[in-house]
């Protein structure tokens, strides 16, 4: 008998044979419960430190796509500052909307580096910059309807609903991601997105 294992023997009279007396239709071997204890939480810490280059793509696409958002925003429809200075916040200057899409773009940045460093532990940061983009493309998609005039950034933020679509169809559909870590995301997004609305709206 091996060291550190189990065997279960079944004799031809249903009884187990501990002795070997009498002879066996088939063994099972079964690791020790310490050992399949052991393997659960390698699998868990696995889990924790798995980084997916699908999902590392994506992060990055939503990093690209803001980009292409930004430009968007600056040359379409009279420009983005224009329509909040209209709509919104008449003192919001161009320098408030550089600085603040700077900053946005480097803690994008850095929320994406952190994953492809550290694997799932920091999946979520990305994932609430993904959800937050979606938020506002809704934003730019209700004011348009609202004001009766485009929303500079409403065409480029359909962008930001097809990562959505691949993040969840490769990364939580396939275990990459958890899918608390889905929600729990999306809803610190929503939070601070109208949050973020509330005070322009009301700053108006």
């Amino acid at each position: 008998m091996a060291r550190g294992k189990i065997i279960h023997c079944r004799t031809t009279n249903n009884s187990i044979n501990v002795t070997g007396d009498s002879p066996c239709l088939f063994a099972e071997v079964s690791a020790p419960a310490p050992y399949l204890s052991r393997w659960a939480s390698k699998e868990k810490v696995d889990m924790k430190i798995e980084r997916n280059d699908i999902l590392t793509f994506l992060f990055w696409s939503n990093f690209a796509a803001f980009v292409a958002h930004l430009i968007d925003e600056s040359l379409m429809g009279g420009g983005f500052v224009g329509f909040i200075q209209r709509h919104f916040w008449s003192g919001f200057a161009i320098s408030d909307f550089f600085a603040a899409n700077t900053i946005w773009l480097i803690l994008i940045a850095i929320s994406n580096i952190l994953y492809d460093w550290r694997g799932n532990r920091f999946a979520g940061i990305p994932l609430a910059f993904v959800w937050e983009r979606v938020f506002n493309g809704f934003f730019h998609l209700g004011s348009t309807f609202y004001f009766k005039e485009y929303s500079p950034g409403l065409v480029t933020s359909a962008l930001f609903f097809v990562i959505l679509y691949l993040i969840c169809r490769y990364g939580v559909l396939r275990g990459h991601i958890r899918k608390a870590a889905l929600f729990g995301s999306g809803i610190v997004a929503a939070i601070f997105e109208i949050t973020f609305i509330s005070s322009m709206w009301w700053a108006h």
